[in-house]
């Protein structure tokens, strides 16, 4: 390596003497010659998963109201959630993204008027719930 290197500045000196042009000496190895910087453009982020293109199906809420009572995380602590189905049903609200133009007051509201009893917590987990799941549907088609 040593004596290879003297020589590359013996030749680098008389080339400085000879020419302008300042080229590699031919007998350098491979593993010494340089590498030509290449630019490469930033990586762009994937692209964003496609929405469903086809119609939404929601599930009616009757029928969800009972798959949160069902549900092994949602249903564990026994919450009545089908205890608001009749509230929701009295003012046509037919599928889970009807709750989500809804805000919590107003079903707290709709409750107290129609003399159901509808806690903070039970109002809070089936908004909460509804907006989970008609963003999964939107995203994916189906729940």
């Amino acid at each position: 390596m040593t004596s290879t290197l003297l020589d590359y500045r013996r030749e680098k000196n008389t080339e400085k003497k000879t020419s302008k042009v300042c080229s590699p000496p031919a007998s350098r190895a491979p593993s010494e010659t340089s590498t030509p910087v290449v630019s490469t453009p930033p990586m762009l982020p994937p692209p964003p998963v496609p929405a469903n293109k086809g119609p939404l199906d929601f599930p009616s809420i009757s029928n969800w109201l009972t798959a949160c009572e069902d549900d092994l995380e949602r249903g564990r602590d026994k919450h009545p959630y089908k205890s608001l189905a009749a509230l929701f049903a009295e003012n046509e609200c037919t599928r889970i993204d009807d709750i989500v133009r809804l805000s919590p007051e107003t079903i707290r509201s709709l409750a107290k008027d129609m003399g159901l009893k509808a806690s903070f917590g039970l109002v809070n987990r089936i908004y909460h719930y509804a907006v989970e799941d008609v963003a999964r549907v939107k995203s994916t088609g189906k729940l």
